[in-house]
This record gives C-alpha cells, structure tokens and sequence, in this order.
C-alpha cells in the first residue's frame, strides 16, 4: 500500500521538477554550483537529479503528513549505528540533533520518538513554501508537527524555550547548515574548497544545555523508504571547534547522497552576489525554446 500511494502520487507531480528546474534561475544556478565545488561529473544533469529527489520527498512529505504514509527506516547494514541512536534516545539524557538541508531529517522523526522522547524542531518559518503540496515545504510545519516547532527568530524567548525544552526530556532537532536570514552569529568554515558560513546558535545551545549531538540524516531510498546515516559529535571546548566538526561530518554525509542535497541556496559566500543579480526567472522566449529542445531532438532522430 505505502509503494502503491506514493508511486501515484509522485506520477502526478514528479513532472514539476524539470519545469521548476527550467524557469527559476538562481536556485538552479546554486545547485549547479554546489555538484562543481564536489568535483561531479555533469553537474547540470545531478542538479537536475537533485530537483527531481526534493519532488519525491515532498510527495512522501505529503502523504506522511496527511497519515496515509509510515516512512519505514531501513535498518539493514546499519545496526550498531541504530543501537547506539536508540541507547542515547532511551537513556533520556540531553540530546541535540543537528540535521541539514539534505535528505528528509521529519521522515527520522517518527522513528526516533518510538523510544518514548519528543522530538522537538527548530526550524525558520517559510511562508512561500506552505503553498506547495499543503505546507509540507515547511519545515517548520513537517518536523515533529507544527504545535512542537520552536520557532527560530533570534530572540533570547527562542533560545530559553529551547533550552527548558530539552531540560524537560525533548530533543532538540536543528538543520544547522543555514544562518537565520540577517544573522552575524556565524562562523566561516572552508566547505568544498570555498568559505561558507555556518550558524553558531545550534552549536551555542548544546553546550549550554550540556547536551550530547548527533549529526543526521535521512536519505530516501524508495517510495516510503529511507535509510539514516548519524556520527556522534567529539567532544569540544568551544562553539567553533563544533561547528568545524559538525561541516566535517556533513561534507561526508552529503558526499554519499549528493542528488538529496536540496540547496536552492547561495551557500558559499562567494555566489551571493553574483546569484542575487540574476534574472529571478528565465525570460519567457528563452523558456519556450527550452521546452522546444526535446521535440526537436526527437524530429532529427
């Protein structure tokens, strides 16, 4: 049943991402640019491969959230790592987990609470996303449901509310790879060879909360399928030795999925101007011709 629903459902919408890919120009354009700094081969084609994952995802987003789809966690391979998850989630000591902008961390999250503890996001509200497959671009919205969500606006409320969250027993999921918009409280790290800066406040919270860290994510591995990959974080004495560690451990994990990285964002600091002064969308010619190009192929074949 959970093949057969979503296999349906992403026939009917998986044709949005060539379309999405096509018209908007600079979240394309930061794709492209984040499969040149891995060194892929064919960066304009993994990019592509990348938009189609994040429809995917979102169909199975969308059913999960609708109650139509339990994400089933492949555990096979990968045993000693969920045992040693499972250890620290039944031990009920404080937990932070930091996920990312790769893969699908609310499809862990039922998972992780069968061992009895709240996972509780902190997540930047997205209000143009809401209006795609009923909020499930939100991920404010999707991780651990939107009543758990502490909403992340760099006030000290946020920050308090966080820290008695965790001291109550919850854990804390963060997707720690972007700055809140408008933030200072950043650190630089190299990141694929070029600068990137990476938010101080997920690293800044586990340590005043004394709370152990996990890096994880979640990589879709089929229709309602998916598989996790979590390294602990090393102990370190100060917030930027863990924001270095945590960018080590993320540039492994995204290694092994690039297509799930979903970075429609200027991420290295060095693409922010030069993305910000494109054209927001293709103009229209352009796009015709685009559209244009597969039939014509296909007429010389």
């Amino acid at each position: 049943y959970r093949s057969r629903v979503c296999v349906g459902g992403a026939g009917l919408v998986v044709g949005l991402a060539p379309i999405y890919f096509m018209h908007h120009n600079r979240p394309r354009h930061a794709v492209v640019r984040a499969m040149r700094r891995m060194g892929l081969p064919l960066p304009w084609w993994r990019a592509m491969g990348a938009y189609v994952q994040y429809t995917l995802t979102l169909v199975d987003r969308h059913y999960a959230t609708a109650g139509r789809l339990q994400p089933h966690l492949d555990r096979r391979g990968d045993e000693a790592m969920h045992a040693r998850l499972d250890g620290k989630l039944a031990e009920g000591r404080p937990l932070v987990i930091l996920g990312h902008h790769c893969g699908a961390l609310e499809m862990g999250v039922p998972a992780l609470e069968a061992q009895g503890r709240v996972v509780r996001a902190v997540a930047v509200e997205d209000p143009a996303a809401r209006r795609l497959l009923d909020n499930v671009g939100d991920s404010a919205r999707t991780v651990g449901g939107p009543r758990r969500t502490i909403v992340a606006d760099g006030t000290m409320a946020a920050g308090l509310r966080m820290l008695q969250a965790i001291r109550s027993g919850d854990v804390l999921a963060f997707k720690a790879d972007r700055p809140l918009p408008g933030s200072g409280a950043v650190h630089a790290v190299s990141f694929f060879g070029d600068r990137a800066e990476l938010p101080r406040g997920p690293a800044e919270i586990a340590r005043l909360a004394k709370a152990e860290v996990e890096v994880l994510s979640v990589f879709r591995a089929g229709p309602g399928r998916y598989r996790v990959m979590a390294d602990p974080l090393p102990p370190a004495t100060s917030t930027e030795a863990m924001v270095e560690a945590y960018a080590a451990i993320l540039s492994r994990h995204l290694r092994a999925h690039p297509n799930q990285w979903f970075n429609f964002y200027p991420w290295w600091v060095a693409d922010r101007r030069e993305l910000a002064a494109l054209p927001t969308l293709v103009p229209p010619a352009m796009r015709a011709a685009f559209a244009g190009l597969p039939g014509a192929l296909v007429g010389l074949g």
